[in-house]
């Protein structure tokens, strides 16, 4: 015996097929996003990083990585606090992370200097479910800062030193 289905079966399977379909568009789109977003980090000079509750990495990549000699994924499990050991003030940093609150604290690694930004992510509960971070190479930024302090110190000396008058005029007169 060969039973028939009825309309509302058909029905079914069809709205079954068209969820299905537009799902699957929803994860190619969010894939493609999500390739997007990781070129992105990889080409720009940063470093971004993710750590779980527990202070363990999940993430590490961007384009800052190789330049303090790492490789994408190499920190994936360590605890960020071991990586972290050296730089004053990033301890309290995390910590204050994973207690909810946002902080930023600048890095000194070799002859870079990285401001590092981390923001906690929390669950539906509002717990703390993982810090994301984000490290920028300011060594430029920081240098400028450095030779401007250094020529001021220079000028000003110079000022007070001299024996003639010195009369100083910006572009107006």
């Amino acid at each position: 015996l060969v039973r028939s289905r009825g309309l509302g079966d058909v029905y079914k399977r069809q709205a079954l097929t068209r969820a299905l379909a537009e799902r699957d568009t929803r994860i190619a789109t969010l894939e493609s996003a999500l390739d997007e977003m990781r070129a992105g980090i990889d080409a720009a000079p940063l470093t971004y990083f993710v750590f779980d509750r527990d202070g363990k990495f999940t993430a590490y990549e961007g384009g800052g990585v190789a330049a303090v000699g790492r490789v994408a994924g190499q920190l994936i499990g360590m605890p960020a606090a071991m990586y972290f050991a050296s730089v004053p003030g990033s301890e309290e940093a995390m910590r204050a992370a994973l207690a909810g609150e946002r902080r930023v604290f600048t890095a000194g690694h070799t002859a870079q200097t990285f401001e590092v930004s981390l923001v906690p992510v929390f669950d539906a509960s509002g717990s703390v479910r993982a810090v994301v971070g984000i490290a920028i190479d300011v060594s430029a930024r920081e240098g400028a800062a450095r030779a401007l302090r250094v020529s001021d110190a220079r000028f000003r000396a110079m000022i007070e030193k001299s024996a003639s008058p010195i009369c100083l005029a910006d572009a107006d007169g």
